[in-house]
């Protein structure tokens, strides 16, 4: 499944599984948020699933830009 979602996954974000988030929340991630996207068909007849948007909670803390 991890394939077909990186295939829909628009540029510059971060997507994420409802089962990644439920583990992310058991854990007591504070890193990041996960926010509902909703139910996503997928590529290839793969199915839908509801998908969420993983972003940082401070995105200024940690983050680095690379320049080629």
């Amino acid at each position: 499944m991890t394939a077909h979602i990186e295939f829909i996954t628009p540029v510059g974000q971060v997507y994420a599984s409802q089962q990644f988030g439920a583990l992310a929340s058991t854990q007591k991630i504070i890193d990041f948020n996960c926010d509902y996207v909703g139910r996503v068909p997928l590529p290839q007849k793969a199915g839908i699933v509801p998908l969420y948007l993983i972003h940082r909670q401070n995105p200024r803390v940690g983050s680095r830009i690379i320049s080629s």
